[in-house]
C-alpha cells in the first residue's frame, strides 16, 4: 500500500466533493500527475497510488447529520465549558504548563475564530508563539 501517506486519497476525495473541475477531468489529471510524480519510484508505486484513487472513490459515502444544529453551534460555547487538559505522564510538569498555556491562550482563541483579538505580544518575532 501507501503506508502512512494519504495525499493521493485526500486529493481524490477533494476533487469528487469540491466541484472545482468535472470529476472525470479532475481524476484524469490526478492519475496523469501520479504517473509523472512517481515515475522514478517504479511501476508498483504508480499502481498502488492509482489503486488508491479508485478505492477512495468507491469508499466515499454521504453522512447524514443534523445540519441545523451544526449550523447554530457556537464554538465559544464549546470552549467555555471549562476544559481540563490531560497531563502527559512522560512530559515534565513545566512543559505541560507551557502546553496548557499555548492551548488556552493561542489555540482556543484561534479555533473560536477570535484570533484577531490576540495581542501582538502573544507572538514571538520569527513566527513562533509564546
Amino acid at each position: 500500500g501507501l503506508g502512512m501517506r494519504i495525499n493521493t486519497l485526500m486529493q481524490s476525495c477533494f476533487y469528487q466533493l469540491s466541484g472545482v473541475l468535472p470529476v472525470d477531468q479532475a481524476l484524469g489529471l490526478l492519475r496523469q500527475s501520479i504517473q509523472e510524480v512517481y515515475a522514478k519510484k517504479g511501476p508498483e508505486v504508480i499502481k498502488a497510488n492509482l489503486k488508491a484513487v479508485d478505492a477512495a472513490s468507491a469508499a466515499m459515502v454521504e453522512i447524514d447529520y443534523p445540519k441545523e444544529e451544526w449550523a447554530a453551534l457556537e464554538m465559544n460555547d464549546w470552549f467555555a465549558q471549562g476544559r481540563q487538559y490531560e497531563k502527559h505522564s512522560r512530559i515534565p510538569e513545566p512543559v505541560n504548563e507551557v502546553i496548557d498555556s499555548f492551548v488556552q491562550n493561542i489555540m482556543e482563541p484561534v479555533l473560536s475564530l477570535e484570533g484577531e483579538k490576540l495581542p501582538v505580544s502573544a507572538f514571538v518575532p520569527g513566527g513562533f508563539m509564546a
